[in-house]
């Protein structure tokens, strides 16, 4: 377990100590005592340990004092949780025999008890006393990160926008279309250490206009560290034919072959690891069949994987030029992108920005977290206190700036997210399996069986991103409600919810200036896409504001399987006769799709559309003025 989840650890064993379970025992042994000084130590212990785990990424005696800490407190989480299953086996027994032998017989259980119970009071108290030393402050509540607005605290951001790379571009982009590379095939690595944006930079490149008209092929494959020809192969040979293929590497690669032969392709691997030569030589000979200009892009850390796979040259990737790095940290640090007024937050922002080497996401992090403090002391704390944190090792620097993404976590979900390690890097997780592990390990019997969807939103809200983010994808989301910071992502372009069971409703997303793409697809609970009471309360009780466009610049809008969903609002009066004071989606609108909504009645008005299709949706009236309705 990471030591950012000890505060909750402890957290649980009190909770252990004070349960049903465990009160049973002790009102039916002698180990009464024993448990209040157990819990006594505990809960003294546990009141320093959010200031210890902010301290130990830079004090080692800090982190050797908790790892201390934590072999214990796993010890003490498991001896109540083994008597906790003894007291259910005995209570279980007597409901059969009245008369116990002495094995089964709580009195004669309650002595081992008392004795281990004991033993780790001992060690916990040792501990306790050792952290008098490091005169740790004393706090129950985790501190809440500052929010400009009503904004709420969020996680660190993913890549939306690219700054500073188009030089970079420009030199790739050379190599790709250079006439004068004498081979058929030529390989362009680009190598640079985590977080300078090596895929980005692949991404650029790969998505060129000039890039899309030129190659017959293109193919992306992410390898990782797990080096498989034979996956690696089928991979491509499904994207080729939007078939499986299955069989040996023979029937495989002449299957490859016949579908390169003689075709310009570009082939992106990203992320290549693997110094094998001899693995490298047997997929690079079964790519050889390209038509001249084929061109295959690697991105890697490893300057020796570049030599292992016969390249002379490769593309350096570096930090970004300090002015560059400077209006990416503007970009994600201040409101709206902009420079305050306060010259001290620019000095400061400046000092900071240079502890980040360059490197993209090093500055995104730190400076979505900067986003939230609103404070000059705020900043000028991070700079003394946080900023220390971060190495300036370039192979370390991405490690320890996420680690203080991490540490603004709350620490409910610093043990979920720290659990995640244990999957292999680039595995998908399945959300259900998932929960169920996190069950597995009672991370959640802090919660009722009716706070189990509380904690869904809540682990949710406690994930907000950066608010120029521009794609949200929700899918398979267990809560029964959407986060309030969905409405706050004002530079949101595409918007993509399926698969969700419980929620009811969307929160308003109609006012987002830039959203184009809306995407609703298998949503069992929905009823409304807005919880207003009625499109009055939307649009005022004029009919004339009907025709104020809203969604001002979406573009594609398809619902698909929504069993429930009756309408855009939940109107108060179902006999109103809504269409009248319908709004009108704006002329930006191109496509609508609509399917398998066998409840829906209504929708905004609709302009003229290039591509619309509804089908499944008997009840559908959509109306342009007062046209017909719509095809059954």
């Amino acid at each position: 377990m990471a030591e950012g989840a000890l505060f909750d650890l402890a957290g649980n064993v009190l909770q252990l100590l004070g349960s049903v379970i465990v009160e049973e025992v002790k009102l039916a042994s002698s180990v009464e005592t024993e448990i209040e000084n157990l819990t006594d130590t505990v809960t003294t212990i546990r009141a320093v340990l959010l200031d210890a785990e902010m301290q130990s990424s830079h004090n080692h005696q800090i982190k050797v004092w908790l790892r201390r800490l934590k072999d214990v407190l796993h010890d003490a989480d498991d001896l109540l949780d083994d008597f906790s299953t003894e007291v259910m086996r005995i209570k279980m027994m007597t409901k059969k025999v009245r008369l116990f032998s002495s094995c089964s017989n709580p009195l004669a259980f309650s002595p081992k008890m008392g004795r281990e119970i004991k033993a780790i009071r001992e060690k916990l108290n040792a501990i306790a006393k050792d952290k008098e030393a490091f005169h740790f402050s004393q706090s129950l509540v985790e501190p809440r990160v500052m929010t400009r607005g009503d904004r709420e605290t969020y996680s660190f951001v993913l890549e939306d926008e690219v700054i500073g790379r188009e030089d970079d571009k420009k030199e790739i982009m050379e190599r790709l279309f250079d006439d004068n590379v004498v081979a058929n095939i030529s390989i362009i690595p680009i190598v640079g250490f985590g977080g300078l944006g090596k895929t980005t930079l692949a991404q650029l490149v790969y998505n060129d206009k000039n890039v899309q008209t030129k190659f017959e092929i293109k193919l992306w494959v992410c390898i990782s560290d797990v080096f498989d020809v034979q996956r690696i192969v089928k991979e491509i040979l499904e994207h080729l034919t939007k078939r499986k293929h299955e069989g040996s590497i023979e029937m495989l690669q002449t299957q490859l072959r016949e579908e390169l032969d003689g075709k310009k392709y570009l082939i992106v691997l990203d992320d290549l690891w693997n110094e094998e030569s001899n693995k490298w030589l047997l997929l690079r000979n079964l790519l050889m069949g390209g038509a001249k200009g084929s061109r295959i892009i690697v991105t890697t850390r490893s300057e020796n994987v570049a030599r292992i796979i016969g390249a002379t040259s490769w593309h350096a990737l570096r930090g970004l030029p300090e002015e560059k790095a400077w209006s990416l940290f503007v970009k994600m640090a201040f409101e709206n992108g902009q420079l305050p007024k306060n010259e001290a937050f620019v000095s400061l922002g400046r000092d900071i920005m240079g502890k980040c080497g360059g490197v993209p996401l090093a500055i995104r992090t730190i400076a979505s977290l900067l986003y939230t403090k609103a404070t000059e002391n705020e900043w000028r704390s991070f700079k003394d206190y946080e900023l220390s944190k971060i190495t300036q090792d370039e192979e370390n620097v991405i490690l320890s700036t996420l680690k203080l993404s991490y540490n603004h976590l709350p620490s409910y979900l610093k043990q979920c997210f720290a659990y995640c390690r244990l999957f292999p890097k680039d595995y998908k997780i399945d959300v259900t399996t998932l929960i169920n592990l996190w069950a597995a390990q009672a991370w959640d019997k802090k919660w009722d069986d009716g706070e189990t969807e509380c904690y869904d939103d809540m682990s949710l809200e406690g994930l907000q991103p950066h608010p120029n983010l521009k794609g949200l994808d929700l899918s398979y989301y267990m809560g029964v409600r959407i986060p309030s910071w969905v409405s706050s992502l004002t530079n949101l372009v595409h918007f993509r919810l399926s698969s969700n069971k419980r929620l009811q409703h969307l929160p308003p997303i109609n006012q987002l200036p830039f959203l184009k793409v809306v995407f609703l697809h298998n949503m069992k609970a929905l009823k409304y896409i807005s919880d207003e009471d009625s499109v009055s309360n939307v649009l005022g009780a004029s009919s004339s504001s009907s025709k104020t466009p809203f969604f001002p610049s979406l573009s594609s809008l398809r619902i698909s399987n929504c069993p429930k969903l009756k309408g855009w609002w939940r109107n108060s009066d179902d006999n109103e006769p809504h269409h009248l004071l319908l709004p009108s989606f704006p002329p930006s609108l191109l496509d609508l799709q609509i399917e398998v909504c066998p409840n829906l009645t209504s929708m905004p008005l609709i302009p003229d559309l290039t591509v619309s299709h509804i089908g499944d949706c008997p009840l559908l009236r959509l109306h342009e003025g007062n046209s017909e309705d719509c095809p059954k």
